[in-house]
């Protein structure tokens, strides 16, 4: 009976644990799902946000440009309408509309289907103007200026001098968010977006789930208030719960029927075998914690303590395991080391938190790539290695390396941040190691730095040539040392012309090495190892200081107004001690800081603004003039013209070099220089290799250029001559008459 009454007791007490526990969690994942589906929607509602506000302030930019335009709207409207349809591709129509709302102009992205009748129904959009004080309107009812009534058309009004109108954008709604949703949401989400009743775009085929789990966030852009309603699919909520609750109802059920028996045991056997059966629980409890403590040593040896995969002792142990087999059998094995592109910076702008979340997110894609047979591992930092056997051939090994960088790329989503990995992949196969562990990965590691040298979403297969080329790398390390220890650093100059005058106005310091054999080192040969070779500060100071001493000795020569730009690279700006260095050598040489320039590109400079903007106001205060390089034009760097304005432009050679054959740079070269004049900023053309180009520029108005054409780089003393008599040597070959 007190057997009965306690396998009664123990049964009880443990189905009622493990249906509460059940119960309990499956309540907290549920809640957990419902975050993860309001912070996907929230973060969904972000991107489509961004993106209309995008149109919107172009739109806004050309509405703006057309009211302060003398030019007369027929002589502008082809190039601004076509302008915006090349940048923006979801535009269906750019129109002009009278007073009357009546259509003036019309440019369609597709001529052959355009679509829209001038006898249009204008109430709406009248109605809309006049409730609307600011003058513009975006609508979700097209009408009939699109096959598509859910289009949406933002429109404007432009009061100026010449002519008064409405400026409105048609946008094909469907191609918009199509893109820019099958981009950001993550596979198995349903979506809806609805501008108050009325549906206005779907992207949904399993409505199953959409009454119980759907969630709304609002989207309200200028008047309009839409919603986007997201819910998941049958399969995709199913992968959002955990196997949790399923282990915790079957170990309950387990440790129920395990605690059953074991009490029925002991209670049979207590009288006759209790001195033995204490006994034997301890021995028991003994050699439990020993093998688990030995299992959580091997485990810890071979496993990285942040993203939970194996180490490089993983490595090595599997690589000793197997690769004498597959000696003896001729089989193959390839190893990829990856690397994460410049993820020191990602580290130092978004935080070390943020750095081993990506970390993490990274070894678990390369987990799901990874075979059941092969091993992923974290070597070191953000160093990854992959080992899969039976991979033979080098075309199916550089395939799944692009596969690796396909899956990497993709957006990760952390701490309300989005972030974009690129990496770089260096493959050995374990054949040209000889089967030997430590060669192959050394002859990974080789190749790696080879596909670093080529840039982000690299891929190098090793080869002899390579290992060659490292040990170069190494020689000429050792050599460069030798050379900045030697006080063998010079600096030669290239002039800036004005075209119209031939006379030098400014000049751009180079950096040269000159070696013992008494050759001469430019900066493309040395500065992918100048980091690691421990020498950037020490050469940017010394550029720094020679360049500022020859421009104070031009100065004292009467050439006041001429200025010096240093051309300085993403590791250089990061150095903590350049403002101070800068500010030192401005008041030591005693010259104007106005007439020291950083030409700056692009994108080092949307960095400064954006993410080291404390760096961009260090060296705003030294009172230099930053210059940024152009080599293109996105929405990025057009923002940054106001958000962080520099104080001149230059357009990069590789735009200039396809003057004036190439239509489409020579288009996107006049829209530099338009832009620069609008903004008061002086723009200097870099890389003039022909008359051709010289013409081109002096059309348009721009009248500072550098290049070999007009001069090659010059020593100090070649230039210090060319100063006492500018246009004696191009007067002579007409180059500016």
């Amino acid at each position: 009976m007190r057997r009965s009454k306690v396998l009664a007791a123990i049964f009880f007490v443990g189905v009622a644990l493990t249906l509460g526990s059940s119960r309990i969690l499956l309540s907290v994942e549920q809640d957990q799902i419902q975050q993860r589906l309001h912070q996907d929607v929230r973060q969904l509602e972000v991107q489509v946000r961004q993106f209309l506000l995008t149109y919107l302030f172009a739109s806004e930019w050309i509405v703006r440009e057309l009211k302060h335009s003398p030019v007369p709207l027929q002589q502008r409207w082809s190039t601004e309408a076509q302008a915006l349809l090349e940048f923006y591709p979801a535009i269906r129509h750019v129109l002009w509309l009278d007073q009357e709302f009546k259509i003036r102009f019309s440019t369609s992205a597709d001529t052959a289907n355009s679509y829209f009748r001038p006898e249009f129904d204008n109430q709406q959009l009248r109605a809309e103007l006049e409730r609307n004080t600011s003058g513009r309107v975006l609508t979700s009812d097209a009408g009939s200026l699109s096959p598509n009534e859910d289009d949406i058309v933002i429109v404007g009004q432009v009061q100026q001098t010449i002519e008064n109108g409405y400026f409105a954008v048609v946008v094909d709604l469907d191609s918009f968010l199509d893109r820019l949703i099958r981009t950001q949401i993550t596979e198995g989400y349903q979506l809806e977006i609805r501008d108050r009743d009325r549906l206005i775009f779907q992207f949904a085929g399993e409505s199953t789930l959409r009454d119980s789990w759907s969630v709304t966030q609002p989207l309200n852009i200028l008047d309009n208030q839409w919603q986007i309603i997201l819910w998941p699919t049958e399969f995709r909520l199913e992968a959002m719960y955990s196997a949790a609750i399923r282990l915790v109802f079957w170990g309950g059920v387990s440790l129920t029927l395990c605690a059953m028996l074991i009490g029925w045991r002991l209670l049979r056997h207590r009288e006759a075998n209790d001195a033995l059966r204490r006994h034997t629980r301890e021995l028991e409890r003994k050699q439990q914690n020993l093998r688990a403590t030995e299992q959580q040593l091997a485990y810890l040896s071979e496993r990285d303590e942040l993203t939970g995969i194996a180490n490089r002792n993983a490595v090595l142990r599997y690589l000793d395991d197997n690769l004498p087999r597959l000696e003896q059998q001729q089989g193959q094995l390839a190893a990829f080391h990856i690397k994460i592109d410049r993820f020191g910076e990602l580290n130092r702008t978004l935080g070390h938190q943020i750095g081993d979340d990506v970390l993490k997110r990274v070894a678990h894609r390369l987990k799901k790539l990874c075979p059941e047979k092969g091993l992923v591992a974290r070597i070191s930092g953000d160093n990854f290695a992959l080992l899969i056997p039976d991979m033979k051939q080098s075309q199916q090994a550089e395939n799944y390396a692009r596969s690796i960088i396909d899956s990497i790329q993709q957006q990760i989503f952390t701490n309300q941040q989005e972030v974009h990995c690129s990496v770089s992949i260096g493959i050995a196969f374990a054949s040209a190691a000889g089967f030997n562990g430590e060669t192959l990965i050394v002859h990974a590691s080789t190749a790696l730095n080879h596909a670093k040298q080529q840039g982000f979403y690299a891929v190098s297969l090793y080869n002899s040539a390579q290992q060659q080329k490292l040990e170069q790398r190494l020689e000429l390390m050792a050599k460069l040392r030798h050379a900045v220890d030697h006080n063998r650093v010079e600096v030669h100059y290239q002039p800036i012309f004005d075209l119209r005058t031939g006379l030098i106005v400014a000049t751009e310091a180079l950096l040269r090495l000159r070696m013992d054999d008494d050759s001469l080192v430019e900066p493309e040969a040395f500065l992918p190892v100048i980091g690691n070779a421990g020498l950037m500060s020490s050469l940017t100071e010394a550029i720094i200081k020679t360049a500022f001493q020859q421009l104070r000795e031009w100065h004292k020569q009467g050439n006041k107004q001429l200025s010096v730009a240093l051309n300085l690279s993403t590791r250089q700006l990061a150095l903590p001690c350049l403002p101070e260095l800068l500010s030192e050598y401005i008041k030591r040489h005693q010259l104007p800081a106005d007439r020291v320039q950083l030409e700056i590109s692009d994108a080092d400079y949307l960095q400064l603004c954006q993410f080291r903007h404390a760096r961009f106001q260090q060296l705003s205060k030294t009172g230099i003039r930053l210059s940024i390089h152009h080599s293109g034009v996105t929405q990025d760097s057009l923002k940054i013209l106001t958000d962080c304005p520099p104080h001149m432009m230059k357009v990069g050679g590789e735009l200039v070099a396809s003057l004036p054959t190439d239509q489409t740079r020579s288009k996107l070269v006049e829209m530099l220089i338009a832009l620069a004049q609008h903004l008061q900023l002086p723009l200097v053309a870099v890389g003039v290799e022909n008359q051709q180009q010289v013409d081109f520029l002096l059309q348009r108005d721009c009248a500072l250029a550098q290049g070999f054409y007009l001069s090659r780089p010059l020593t100090a003393q070649q230039l210090s001559a060319k100063l006492v008599s500018p246009r004696s040597e191009f007067e002579s070959e007409d180059k500016f008459l």
